[in-house]
């Protein structure tokens, strides 16, 4: 994402920052002047000379961008990037345009990210559109061509073997032990990753992740563990099959993770007479790691917190589940929602309070929330609570992406319907609602826009970097219509509605 990020700001300078005024016809020189003083605002991270150059920066819908907006992307650029090594342009070709100009320059931008070693590459080309005007040139817009490449460097030089069990193998593989690789991977079916004790460091473990490449293995990554924001690429143990990474760990973690290999696989040739060997990126389960979650392998260190509230407990007091379907008129749809009755529910005399969980499906594969309110409620944890899962059933993206219409569903309709069934507190106090991803963010969003209504919310990993869609430039998806419809969303730190 933050790659994606930084390559927009990179075009939006483009658009944005130059304006020079050169007489006569610019058709004949190459423009290397103004694309060098480019580069060097860039290198230098010069905010106040980009904020007081003249621009001409036309939207695809002819609009202007704020100056709010322009210097919100680019100090978000420039503190998210330490120091750029080196930005060059290179002019390609030049094609002259009634009062206009056609550029086909490639850039190449070398720069390293804060908190990070790894220096990154992006070389991209791109078509740029100069207009003369009275005043002079400007650079007016900017469209990306195919064979740009990003990336980063990783060094040839294979990691130290941190882990224990490795650097034993290692060495029986350099003294020839015929059957060391055999020994190895037969040990380490259902036990990956290797979990290793620390030395002085009780608290923490080493944990290593293993795949078995074969030949023509190109490369193997894992996402996932703390922190997750990037791939963490594995290398390959000398003289071996073995793949592996080694991070070291709080011993109280658990997580999910996921492996990215990329390897030679057969694909049927363009005419369909043969097949041809290409590089494929594939997503495979671990098949080492016994342990599934969500169709996803996940470790599970010691010291991690016992889940005592997502198992059934034979000696626990139980709620009731009911399936209804309600048809909605702002919706003009049926929908299906799964009703969970606190223990021991009496209509008359039960006055409970209301939780409202959007992907009600997820809510009782992937979380149990029945469960969990059964295990609170034998502990006297909560109040008796009535909650009602409400079913995506195929119309997920559409609801979830702050609709207007669906947020006045969940509140104008859904709860109106809660309290005419169920014996429910009165007062927004009394009404959660909640979801995960971008349920999580519609959670937020039905609060925001009927807080009269819900005056609890619950957001699980909520989606809201959904509101930074505009910011990074996706003006043209289809899917920042939350923003450019309903303006809500996280951008540059603050809540915009």
């Amino acid at each position: 994402m933050l790659r994606c990020y930084i390559t927009y700001a990179l075009c939006v300078v483009f658009l944005l920052f130059y304006h020079t005024s050169v007489d006569g016809q610019k058709e004949a020189t190459s423009f290397a002047q103004e694309y060098a003083h480019i580069a060097s605002v860039i290198k230098s991270k010069n905010l106040s000379a980009l904020l007081q150059a003249h621009y001409y920066w036309r939207n695809p819908d002819g609009s202007l961008p704020s100056a709010q907006e322009v210097e919100s992307v680019w100090k978000a650029n420039f503190e998210a990037v330490k120091a750029y090594s080196s930005v060059q342009f290179v002019v390609e070709s030049r094609e002259a345009k009634e009062n206009a100009v056609l550029v086909t320059v490639r850039r190449s931008v070398f720069y390293t990210l804060n908190g990070s070693d790894e220096e990154q590459i992006e070389v991209v080309r791109s078509q740029d559109r100069w207009e003369h005007h009275k005043e002079g040139w400007y650079l007016v817009y900017t469209e990306s061509l195919p064979g740009s490449v990003t990336g980063h460097f990783v060094s040839n030089a294979p990691p130290s073997l941190q882990s224990p069990r490795l650097a034993a193998l290692a060495r029986a593989l350099k003294a020839g032990t015929p059957t060391a690789l055999t020994s190895f991977w037969r040990e380490a079916q259902g036990k990956t990753p290797l979990i290793e004790p620390v030395e002085g460091s009780p608290h923490s473990r080493l944990v290593t992740y293993l795949w078995r490449g074969k030949q023509g293995t190109y490369s193997v990554q894992v996402k996932g563990g703390l922190p997750s924001t990037s791939a963490k690429p594995m290398a390959r143990l000398p003289n071996s099959d073995v793949w592996y990474y080694s991070e070291r760990l709080p011993a109280n973690a658990r997580y999910a993770y996921s492996l990215w290999v990329t390897e030679p696989l057969r694909k049927p040739t363009p005419n369909g007479k043969g097949y041809q060997m290409a590089l494929a990126e594939t997503y495979p389960p671990d098949p080492l790691n016994y342990r599934v979650f969500n169709d996803s392998p996940y470790v599970e260190l010691p010291e991690a917190p016992k889940s005592e509230w997502l198992t059934v407990k034979s000696n626990g007091i139980k709620g009731r589940l009911s399936r209804e379907v309600l048809t909605s008129k702002l919706l003009k749809e049926a929908r299906t929602v799964t009703v969970y009755t606190p223990p021991n529910y009496d209509k008359d005399s039960t006055t409970c309070r209301l939780l409202i969980l959007l992907d009600g499906e997820d809510y009782q594969n992937l979380i149990p929330a029945p469960t969990i309110l059964d295990n609170l409620s034998t502990a006297k944890r909560i109040p008796p609570v009535v909650a009602l899962l409400v079913h995506s059933q195929g119309t997920r993206f559409r609801d979830l992406r702050c609709s207007h219409d669906f947020a006045d569903f969940i509140a104008e309709e859904l709860v109106v319907w809660a309290k005419g069934h169920y014996r429910i507190a009165a007062g927004a106090e009394s009404v959660t609602i909640g979801g995960l991803s971008l349920g999580g963010l519609a959670a937020g969003y039905c609060a925001l826009k009927h807080n009269q209504v819900f005056g609890n919310v619950i957001s699980q990993s909520g989606a809201f970097w959904y509101g930074c869609l505009k910011t990074v430039g996706w003006r043209s998806s289809s899917q920042a219509h939350c923003l450019q419809e309903q303006g809500f969303g996280w951008s540059a730190g603050n809540w915009n509605r």
